[in-house]
Parts: C-alpha cells; structure tokens; sequence
C-alpha cells in the first residue's frame, strides 16, 4: 500500500490557475489545511524544492512548520515533510543554479535569476534532508505534453471542439509542441507566449495552463511513483475544467478527509491550530493510530460502494443528514450519561485537542474513538450504526430528499405515486411508436402509468432489466415525438414524475454518415452508433459571409460511458449479448430487411460499400458524435459538410433537447440509435423497425452492465 504523499497544492503555478477567476479566496489557509492533513495521514509529505523556491505560501507554511522538515525522534530520525531534487544533484543550491537557466527571466522567477535572493533562499534549505527523486522532471513532463498535443489528447480535442479545423489546431499548438522539443527552458506559460509571435495560442492560454499543470501531475506521477499525487486546490480551478478533477478514492486524498472531519468541526478546528510538535505527538499517539486504521478502512469501503460516483458531491450532500444524526445522538447521551460525556469532551476538545477517554472506554475495540466521541458509540452505537446504514442504502450520489423517501402519503392522506418509483434511476425517451414497442421488448414487468396533470406528456410505462451483479433496474420509459423540442420537454417531465432517475437514455433510429473510403468510419443501415457528443447544428450564428455553429451540449454521462467501456471489454472476450437480444426479439415486424443497402454518390450512382473482414451478420457498433436538429435531413451535400465540420456519424432530430435538458435538471444522458437511411435523395423507412430493434438490443446490454443495488 502506497504509504507516501506528493503534495502539489505547493506548486506555484497550481496556485496562480486556482486563483484564476477567484475573489476574496484564502489560498494560504487551504493549502495550509491540506499541508496539515496529508503530514497527519503519510509516512512522508514530498514535494519539489522548487514549491519551495517559487511559492511564498508554501515558504510560509514551511517556516511555520519547520519542525516537520526536520528529523523526528519519533519519526525514527527521518522528517515527516521533505523537499526533493533530481538524484544527479548534491544539494539544494545545484538544483536552484540549473533552473537559473531554464526559467525564463519573468519577475514571478526572481528567486532564479536574482543571485542574492536565490543565495538567501537556498541558506534557508541547508538543515533540509533532500529526498531524491528518479530521472529527469523535464523529459517526463515534455513527453507527457506531447501526448496531449496529438489528435487524441486533451488539449487537441478542446481546442479542436473550437475551431473545427485540423489546420487550424495544428497552427494553435506549434508554439507549445516547439517549446516542448526545444526543452531549452522549463515549459511554463511565459515561456510559451515568448515562442508565440503571431498569438495563435493566445485565446487558449488558460486551457493550455490547465493542460500543463495535469501533465506535471502526471510527470510527477511517474517519477514519484511510490508515493500518492495529491493536488487538492484543482478544485479551485476555473469553473469550466472543474468537470476534470476525478476524486480517486483513497485515504490520502486530502479532499475526503477534510470532508470527513467536517463531519465533527470542532475537531477540525482543533487540528488546524495545532502547531508543529502538537501535530507530531497527535500523529504519532496510540489514539490517531487506531483511527487511522479505521478511516483506511472506512475509505476503502467507499471505493468499493461509490467507485462511480463524485465524492465530494456525495459528502456534502449527506452532511446535513449525518450532522443531524450526529447532534441527535450526542442530546440523547446527554441526557442519559451527561457526566460522562461532559468529562470526556471536556478533556479531549479544551485541553488536549483529542478525543481522550482512555479511562471510560477500550480503544482497541473502538478504533474510531480517536476522532469521533467514544463516548456516543460506546453507549449508543447509533452513529456507526447510522454510517453503515446509510451507505448500505447510497451506494450513488443521489441523496433523496427525507420525505420523497419516506413519506407514501401526501399531506391530504392520498397515496403518494412517486413514492412507487424510489428505484426508477434510468429512464428512456423515444420518438416514435415502433421505437417504443423496440424498447418495450426489453423490459420485464411491464406496467403502465398515467399521472394526473392537463395535457399531454403523462403517460408512462415502467419494467425492470436485470444488472449482472444479480439485482435488478427499474426503468422508466416514454415517448416523446420528433423534434428537440419535444424530447426536452419529455426529459423533464420525467424527471418531475420520477424524481430519482439519474441518467436518460435516448433510443431510437437515425440517419447514418457513410464513409466508404475509411471503413473504420463507414456507417451502413443496420448498425448501431453511440453518442460520445451531441451537436446542434442548427443552433447558428449567420453574419454575411459564414454561418457558424454555436452548439456547446454536455458530454454524454460518465456512468454509462463507463459501463459502455465495460462492454468494449467483453468485445475482446468474445461477449457480445445484445447479438442473442438480435436474434431472438429482431423477427417479425422488426426482422432485418431483405432489400439491399444501397449506397449513392453525389450524382445519384449506386456505388459498391468498401470491403470489410470485420463485419458478420450483425450490426457494427461505432461510437463518435451525433448531429441534431429539427430539420429532417434528407441532402447528400449537407450530409457531407456535416462528417467533414463536426465529424459525426449520425444524424437525428432529438438528441440535443436531451444533452440540454438533462444538464439542466443535473441528471446524465447518453443517445443510442440504430441506423435506417443515409440521410440523402433515397430515404425510406424499410429499414426502421429493424433499425429501432437493434438499437433496443444493444441499450439493453448497456444496462445490464450497470450495477443495480435493488434485490431481483
């Protein structure tokens, strides 16, 4: 188990992004806090020398924990915080002398290039044990930032989701990927905005900074590949890349803990004003021992129950709830042993700033005493009890409002309907009635709903899919009508009528983008085409010479993109169950055709589809982005400007009332179609209940890959 910590909230550019669109923010205080919390949780706190040199914050909280650099009786004579430099290096002072040369002269990095100030700083570090790190940081963090210079990086991808031009990106990125291969200076911003002299870089220099700053994460990563990377002040950057920061679950991360001890805020408050020896003695007392124990187990247990969930949503959401429990049972004791408790927080919280109750309770059997109030579990055991209980039943993101939960009956004593549907978390919206009878055939159980309200849009249909870990999903299906319009609406009423849902799935038929000379593209009738992005290409900005595009929909949901690379993992083991759903629901009137898929070029001639070896009498899966509008498509040429503009594969007339309407009511989507027509002159719908079935099919499989936490 990896035991050490690489702190990179010290990193000076890390600190400048964080503070990028920040107002009034304390950025000393949190990158103290999570100082504090990764030297209580590691064995050892690393980072490199030149947080050190570069960030006053973090010279702060050095000279304000000095202590903790230093060797630690305790510690078996090795300090808890160290600074680290590349292995070739003696000291400190070389490490500081070569970044002289490789920094840019910018005031940010007068601590290099000023001799007397670096001299200074550098006297600073000589009672400092350096920890020496494998290979070179530059090498490691170029080839890292070259990977997200190509088509398949990051940094392409966004760039390109801009300007829609290859050329153009290539232009956009020459000054980076030149700054990279040069490697005459350290690769920072201004060094980059000195090699870019037509500013072709301009307009995406904060998305380049975050781009950065990931890849010297994951430099870092490499190089210190003993120890856990933790940046937790991403958080903190700007509000469009905070999608970015994955939480990963694990008791180091920083970020957890601090939620967790959110949990008891006095103690929190009581950690944050200890001071270098008091951290030390906490950090190596009996009592934190056993907690520690604890907590590594109790946040294993989440990684295992939430491990597709956000986290840090999840905290925040259950706080009150827990806070709640908490201060209820705390009232309870009182009143039942107040002398106990009173002495018992009394010395922990005022004088010794720890939870102390050695002399009522057993440590060893209630480990996390050390923390919490021994006191209450002891007596009362509902706490823990209450923690168990409540991830027993959240083992998602989706904290349900206590009377929506609870209550099966509205305030006039009627039955309260939505109580019915607590376990309907995935709904599916379709356009057409052969696309919802497709649907329908998948679902067991199939019940019908209709919900009291004036107008339209109220009827329902619920069954259930089995999950393959043995339980089973509820789902919630309806019909919506063509037009984005339409499938917005249907998406939020259902939301409405079944509170709990947390993702949309739109099923249904489209029409294909053939590419006949890239049959890694080439869609053909029948096949299947799952959204990794939606575009509204009839959401425009027209000025006398160009039309342009203004579509910005959500990324499809990470849920099901997960359980979609799930399925792309069975691909390779030869499992593919959507193909038996094929041959035992696609019959009668959604059988395949017999009439042939023909293909026509610009002139109307039909032209012969590209040979491929990979293709068997099933559909062929593609996966890419999808076009929307509420237009029917019906032009070879449009079809055409559409694949080379936004590199679809699909067209349809839904799919981005869905992206909006889910991200509006904060639930996920995903759009699945099977394909009936290419889109041109030579449209019918022969091919559309086959289509409609096939799509069925493969949604089906997807959900089943889904875990479900309802008992069959």
């Amino acid at each position: 188990m990896i035991e050490d910590t690489l702190f990179l909230s010290g990193s000076y550019e890390s600190q400048r992004i964080a503070l990028l669109d920040k107002k009034n923010f304390d950025l000393y205080g949190e990158v103290r806090k999570h100082f504090i919390y990764s030297c209580l949780l590691s064995k050892k706190v690393i980072q490199p020398i030149g947080h050190f040199y570069q960030s006053k914050i973090i010279r702060k909280i050095t000279e304000e924990y000095i202590e903790l650099f230093l060797p630690v009786d305790l510690n078996g004579g090795q300090p808890i915080a160290q600074y680290a430099i590349n292995m070739f290096k003696e000291n400190f002072k070389e490490d500081a002398e070569e970044k002289a040369k490789t920094f840019l002269g910018e005031k940010e990095f007068q601590c290099y290039h000023d001799d007397e100030y670096r001299k200074k700083l550098t006297e600073k570090t000589t009672e400092f044990i350096p920890y020496r790190r494998f290979g070179k940081q530059l090498d490691t963090l170029a080839n890292t930032t070259l990977k997200e210079c190509n088509k398949n990086g990051s940094l392409y991808k966004r760039i390109y989701n801009k300007l829609y031009d290859h050329k153009k990106v290539q232009t956009a990125l020459e000054p980076l990927i030149k700054a990279v291969q040069l490697k005459e200076f350290a690769i920072l911003p201004e060094y980059i905005q000195y090699l870019d002299e037509n500013n072709t870089l301009k307009e995406y220099m904060t998305l380049t900074r975050i781009i950065l700053m990931d890849a010297y994460d994951e430099s870092c990563s490499q190089l210190y590949n003993t120890a856990y990377v933790n940046n937790p002040i991403k958080k903190y950057y700007p509000i469009f890349f905070e999608q970015d920061y994955k939480y990963e679950v694990n008791y180091l991360d920083t970020n957890i803990f601090d939620i967790f001890l959110s949990l008891i805020p006095e103690i929190k408050s009581a950690v944050l004003k200890m001071n270098s020896s008091e951290l030390i003695k906490l950090r190596e007392s009996i009592y934190f021992i056993y907690f520690k124990n604890f907590y590594i187990t109790f946040v294993g247990k989440l990684k295992d129950k939430l491990l597709n969930c956000n986290i840090k949503k999840c905290f925040l959401d259950e706080f009150t709830v827990q806070k709640d429990q908490y201060h209820k049972n705390v009232r309870e004791v009182i009143e039942d042993h107040p002398s106990v408790l009173y002495a018992a927080l009394s010395e922990s919280i005022e004088k010794q700033r720890i939870i102390s109750t050695s002399e009522y309770l057993d440590y060893t059997k209630f480990p996390m005493m050390g923390i919490v109030s021994g006191v209450m579990e002891q007596i009362m055991g509902k706490y823990e009890k209450f923690l168990y209980e409540y991830y027993k039943m959240k083992r998602n993101n989706d904290i349900i409002q206590s009377y929506q939960n609870n209550e099966k009956y509205d305030i006039n004593g009627r039955k309260n309907i939505m109580h019915e549907f607590k376990d309907v978390k995935i709904g599916i919206i379709t356009a057409l009635p052969k696309e919802c009878a497709a649907v329908k055939k998948m679902l067991e159980n199939v019940k019908e709903y209709h919900f009291e309200s004036n107008g339209a849009g109220n009827r329902f249909y619920v069954g259930k899919v089995k999950s393959a870990n043995g339980g089973m999903h509820q789902i919630a299906l309806g019909m919506c009508g063509m037009g984005n319009n339409k499938a917005s609406i249907r998406a939020i009423t259902m939301k409405e009528k079944f509170p709990y849902i947390e993702s949309i799935i739109m099923v249904g038929i489209a029409g294909g983008i053939p590419d006949p000379y890239d049959i890694s593209k080439h869609v053909r009738l029948g096949d299947i085409v799952v959204s990794e992005g939606v575009v509204q290409y009839d959401f425009v900005k027209e000025t006398s010479e160009e039309v342009i595009c203004r579509s910005s929909a959500a990324m499809p949901s990470a849920k099901l993109l997960e359980a979609l690379n799930v399925m792309k993992t069975k691909e390779y083991e030869n499992i593919y169950n959507w193909k038996s759903f094929i041959d035992t629901y696609a019959i009668e009137k959604f059988k395949k055709p017999r009439c042939k898929d023909e293909l026509h070029d610009a002139t109307g001639k039909i032209i012969a589809h590209p040979k491929d070896r990979s293709r068997d009498r099933y559909p062929k899966i593609f996966y890419g982005n999808i076009a929307s509008a509420n237009n029917l498509l019906k032009s070879y040429e449009k079809r055409q400007r559409l694949k080379e503009k936004y590199n679809v594969r699909a067209v349809e007339m839904e799919a981005s009332g869905i992206a909006d309407a889910t991200w509006e009511s904060g639930v996920g989507y995903l759009v699945i179609r099977g394909i009936c027509d290419y889109c041109d002159a030579y449209k019918n719908d022969l091919w559309q209940e086959y289509a409609a079935m096939v799509a069925a099919c493969y949604t089906r499989d997807l959900i089943e890959n889904l875990p479900s936490f309802v008992s069959a």
